[in-house]
């Protein structure tokens, strides 16, 4: 999956950085195309990410902010339309309720359970690209000084087969996973695993 989003990410460079070329066009409807294509294999229909731990979910989202570094130089504009878009809102949404208290990863699949830097540089760029209109991704971007947390500390992804429940949005929250998702991206035969 990154290695998709990595690749996609090479050819938005080029044509970005040289729009003399006469396959600029080609190479700009292409990347839209295979972006388009490549989220639409990351995202389940509920929101959730293929990936099946929080830290190969912030690799994802980490490789897709990737453009923007190329669009501050270069301002072409970015490769990603609202259907795009939309699917990386879901994505950072899934991330947010894949947290534990403090923000942390819980251990299912591949990951791990510490919070770091990563994480938050992606509330941090996706605000600032795209979604300043979204209270929980404002809330997380700014540390707590606008926006708001989700109203529901729980919620179930039928499609990812992943459930989140927490007593509420605090450090101190008493907070569970369950998941029944065993194939997939970075996965484990864990499938009925509680964290």
């Amino acid at each position: 999956n990154n290695w998709a989003t990595f690749s996609t990410e090479a050819v938005y460079a080029m044509y970005a950085k040289f729009p003399e070329f006469s396959s600029h066009d080609n190479w700009k409807t292409k990347t839209e195309a295979e972006y388009k294509r490549v989220l639409n294999g990351l995202v389940f229909e509920d929101g959730m990410c293929v990936e099946l731990s929080q830290n190969y979910h912030v690799t994802i989202l980490n490789t897709l902010t990737g453009p923007y570094t190329t669009y501050s130089k270069t301002k072409e504009p970015l490769p990603f339309d609202n259907s795009a878009k939309e699917l990386i809102r879901n994505m950072v949404h899934s991330m947010l309720y894949q947290s534990g208290p403090y923000f942390g990863g819980f251990n299912m699949g591949d990951g791990y359970d510490t919070y770091d830097s990563d994480t938050q540089y992606i509330y941090d760029t996706w605000y600032n690209i795209y979604f300043k209109d979204d209270p929980s991704i404002t809330y997380m971007a700014t540390d707590g000084a606008s926006g708001s947390m989700p109203e529901n500390p729980t919620t179930h992804y039928p499609v990812g087969l992943r459930t989140y429940m927490r007593s509420d949005w605090s450090q101190n929250a008493l907070a569970m996973s369950f998941t029944n998702k065993m194939t997939g991206s970075h996965g484990h035969k864990d499938a009925l695993s509680v964290s």
